[in-house]
């Protein structure tokens, strides 16, 4: 499972241990949230 991480400034990297940071989808926008969640909910 992949986490989520919704920031407009930030990188992954900048908050969690190198080793973590790819298993993280990264949305830059509220825009991108919404279709981020949107293509990834069981249909």
């Amino acid at each position: 499972m992949r986490k989520l991480f919704l920031e407009d400034l930030q990188t992954v990297d900048m908050i969690y241990n190198k080793s973590e940071v790819d298993g993280f989808d990264v949305v830059r926008s509220y825009n991108d949230f919404v279709s981020y969640i949107k293509s990834t909910r069981p249909s």
